[in-house]
């Protein structure tokens, strides 16, 4: 009959195949680094004067307007000052600089308009009071 069947050698197992290497460990996110000159806090101060002038420029009130308008005083010259500043830093805090500078114009402004309506009312008041004191009285 034939031939004797060939020795069959043992099977040895196949090895896994290689491990993918190490992922890298995540990398956290990186932001630009600060100026070291902090920004242009007179820029700041300007927008917050403006707004606090603004706010109280509504306010029915001689006194609480007159703080607006000190307010608004404050801000035209802090944010002319914080454009200089800013200027010389290449810009920092200009749009702060500028929003303060333009709230201060239109709370001073609003301000004034105020003050002037006050000031027909009370004269207005006064003559309409001297009026009915020589009328009827």
């Amino acid at each position: 009959m034939g031939q004797p069947p060939a020795p069959q050698q043992p099977q040895q197992p196949v090895p896994p195949p290689p491990a993918p290497p190490p992922a890298a460990p995540p990398v956290a996110p990186t932001y630009p680094a600060q100026a070291a000159g902090g920004g242009n806090g007179i820029a700041v101060a300007a927008m917050v004067c403006g707004i606090v002038g603004i706010v109280l420029a509504f306010m029915p009130n001689l006194v609480v307007s007159l703080l607006g308008l000190a307010s608004a005083i404050v801000s035209l010259v802090l944010g002319a000052q914080g454009l200089k500043i800013a200027k010389t830093r290449g810009g920092e805090g200009r749009g702060m600089a500028m929003a303060g500078l333009v709230l201060g114009i239109i709370s001073c402004s609003l301000a004034a308009l105020g003050l002037l309506i006050f000031i027909i009312g009370a004269v207005a008041c006064a003559a309409a009071v001297h009026q009915l004191q020589g009328c009827c009285f």
